[in-house]
Parts: C-alpha cells; sequence; structure tokens
C-alpha cells in the first residue's frame, strides 16, 4: 500500500483520497495493486498515448483495472479499463467514491457486478459537482478538436458523453452522427440510458442508417424509452 500512497502524494492528490486508500481492505474482485504490477502495468500504460493520463490503483487479478485519472481535465476521477475493451470515460468522481461504493456493496464480487445506480457517471441527475463537471466539458472538446490520434478522440468523446448532465444532452446531438462507429454507437446508448424521448425520431432513423452495432444499439435504446412510457 506505501507504493500506491507514495505515489498519490506525488501526483498531487489530497489527504480525503490517501486516508481512503489507508482504510481500504482489499476483497475479491477490488484488490489494491501491488508494487511489481504497478510497475508492469504503468509500463504497459507508457506505450500508449491515451493511457497518459491514467494510472492504476486496483485490480481484480483478472487482467482488469480500476485506474485513477493522475493528470489532465479528469484530474482524480476514476475509470475502469477492461481488458476486453477498452471504455476510459470516468465511472466515480473520486478515489473517495469508488471505496465508499465498494463497502456499501460487499456482495458485488467484480466491477460489473456493481449496481449501475451506484456510478457518478453517466450524470443521472444534477448534484452540485455538475457546475464542476460542466467546466471540464469545454476543455475535453477544445482536445477532441486538436486531437490526431483516432483512438484518444474515441475517448475523449466518451468522457464527454459520461459528464454530460441530462439538462444538456443535446449538446451531445452530433455525436448520433459521428463518423466513427464506435462513437456514434455510445451516443445513442447514452440517450437510451437517460430514457431521454426526444430522441425518439432520431433513434428510429438510426435503427437502420447507423453503423454496425449503431442499428442494434438504436433498438435497445428505444426499448428502454419505451418502457417509461
Amino acid at each position: 500500500m506505501t507504493h500506491l500512497i507514495n505515489m498519490l502524494t506525488d501526483f498531487g492528490f489530497d489527504k480525503s483520497a490517501l486516508t481512503a486508500i489507508e482504510n481500504y481492505n482489499s476483497r475479491n474482485g477490488f484488490s489494491l495493486i501491488d508494487n511489481d504490477e504497478y510497475k508492469s502495468i504503468t509500463g504497459y500504460f507508457a506505450q500508449y498515448p491515451m493511457y497518459k493520463d491514467i494510472i492504476p490503483i486496483m485490480t481484480d487479478n483478472q487482467s482488469n483495472y480500476i485506474c485513477v485519472y493522475k493528470s489532465g481535465a479528469l484530474f482524480g476521477k476514476v475509470c475502469h479499463v477492461s481488458h476486453e475493451e477498452v471504455s476510459m470515460e470516468p465511472k466515480f468522481r473520486s478515489i473517495e467514491n469508488l471505496i465508499a461504493t465498494i463497502n456499501q456493496n460487499p456482495d458485488s464480487w467484480e466491477w460489473l457486478d456493481l449496481p449501475e445506480s451506484t456510478f457518478d457517471y453517466p450524470q443521472k441527475a444534477y448534484v452540485p459537482d455538475t457546475e464542476d463537471d460542466k467546466k471540464i466539458i469545454p476543455l475535453l472538446r477544445d482536445s477532441l478538436n486538436k486531437e490526431t490520434d483516432d483512438e484518444i478522440k474515441v475517448q475523449t468523446a466518451f468522457c464527454i458523453m459520461a459528464l454530460t448532465p441530462p439538462e444538456n444532452l443535446e449538446d451531445i446531438y452530433p455525436f448520433l452522427d459521428d463518423d466513427d462507429m464506435y462513437i456514434q454507437e455510445r451516443a445513442i446508448r447514452i440517450f437510451g440510458f437517460h430514457k431521454y424521448k426526444p430522441a425518439v425520431p432520431k433513434l428510429r432513423e438510426l435503427e437502420t442508417t447507423a453503423k454496425h452495432n449503431g442499428q442494434f444499439a438504436a433498438k435497445l435504446a428505444l426499448k428502454k424509452i419505451q418502457s417509461e412510457q
């Protein structure tokens, strides 16, 4: 644990984050990463520019990692890096929120077992921290507009969508027509997640016009929205 405390201290994390790590008891599915694995994974991350802002803090010992943003606009936020599908959008606002959620869900034995309602992102409702998130989004959009690396562009778009609160969903409408199939699919899923009724006409169109998995995603999104009616 000492290596994690030293590392987080060096990157400027505050006392509450350090205390949360110090008081946490690892368990199956959510183990604090040991020093050797930390060095191995950060060495791997160093080979890919899209991982430049994150470091691993936990593992499920199945090659999946809970990571925290150590730098950049998303500093302090927590994401999950799966070996099956790379998706680096934030899921928790902080290490403290992550650990509190793990402790409050003792029957969850891996990341996918955590109830969807326990995640901070995608934002489901306005909370005081939403104002801080709104300040981050323009920074991410600026990075997206300047970025030339396709993988980083996809992950940046994912982050923008995750941080966008329900009252600003219209801001991410353009992603529904994005040329990148992964960005388009994620946008469709986000509108389904929020059960956003104004998007129904567009989603019906995308059932036949979206790229690849986007068509199936549109069908699922419509089902979620219709379940509210």
